[in-house]
């Protein structure tokens, strides 16, 4: 199980009652980075997973496929703003 002492402590008194207590859980055979500077797009690629999970044929290649993920991402927020 994953810990999470350290949003804890960038997190306190924000929420009524101790967040170290909420239950956690871990996707199994998440890529990893191989490059420091792509970390903020696994994050968007594993919130995506945790909010989509019927989406996990997606596990695969994330570093191959990072041009094509920062494009998407970036035409996708650029498309929001312009509503």
């Amino acid at each position: 199980m994953p810990k999470i002492s350290h949003l804890y402590k960038e997190t306190q008194n924000l929420f009524d009652h101790d967040i170290r207590l909420w239950p956690t859980y871990a996707i199994p055979r998440v890529p990893t980075q191989k490059k420091s500077v792509d970390y903020r797009m696994y994050v968007c690629k594993y919130m995506k997973i945790v909010i989509q999970p019927h989406r996990g044929a997606e596990l695969t290649d994330w570093q191959e496929n990072m041009p094509k993920f920062r494009a998407k991402f970036a035409y996708a927020i650029l498309c929001a703003t312009r509503k």
